[in-house]
């Protein structure tokens, strides 16, 4: 999954491991807020369509049962961390799981 998608377009690999661009503005003296539709630049919108493309990339990938799962998540990260931590576990479990298996050999 991680080579197609990388050899598609590798932002959308940027997007999958890191998350989302989210244009912000400052507004008053420290306060960062989200930009209006209206105040984003061409580049801003071209930024934030990766993340939808992430999310077709992954979601075409998915057969329905996953797909149900997961498909009410707007980020590609999360939906990414989610089935890693489905399928693959936490690093605690992993690490349990690596150590049941040295102790059976």
């Amino acid at each position: 999954m991680r080579l197609f998608i990388k050899s598609n377009e590798y932002l959308v690999w940027d997007v999958i491991e890191d998350g989302p661009y989210i244009p912000l503005k400052q507004d008053g003296e420290d306060k960062m807020v989200l930009k209006k539709k209206v105040e984003m630049s061409e580049e801003e919108r071209k930024k934030i369509q990766v993340n939808d493309k992430a999310l077709h990339m992954l979601f075409c990938a998915f057969g329905p049962d996953i797909y149900s799962k997961v498909s009410s998540i707007e980020s590609a990260k999360e939906v990414w961390d989610t089935l890693e931590t489905t399928y693959e576990g936490t690093n605690d479990v992993k690490e349990t799981k690596i150590g049941i298996l040295n102790l059976s050999y």
